[in-house]
């Protein structure tokens, strides 16, 4: 179990996820998502301007999420050259 006590907050937070069912917890999944990725979108964004192309902005976005994973990446270069 968790080595440190949850606070108030957190109880509650679990009390409610508790609560929901499959199809409320993969809603809130994708909302929590979708926050997200608009977060990622608004800095590529503002980085690069509205000027990118949603298939751009796609990839621009997706190269922020994996910039850890080498393997992605690459294989990623690879299809976008395509």
């Amino acid at each position: 179990m968790n080595e440190f006590p949850l606070t108030s907050v957190e109880r509650r937070y679990q009390q409610l996820l508790d609560q929901m069912t499959g199809l409320e917890r993969v809603q809130r999944l994708t909302a929590l998502c979708q926050t997200g990725w608009d977060m990622i979108a608004l800095q590529v964004r503002q980085e690069y301007g509205n000027s990118l192309s949603d298939k751009e902005l796609k990839y621009r976005i997706a190269e922020r999420m994996y910039m850890g994973d080498t393997n992605f990446l690459r294989l990623m270069k690879h299809f976008r050259e395509q």
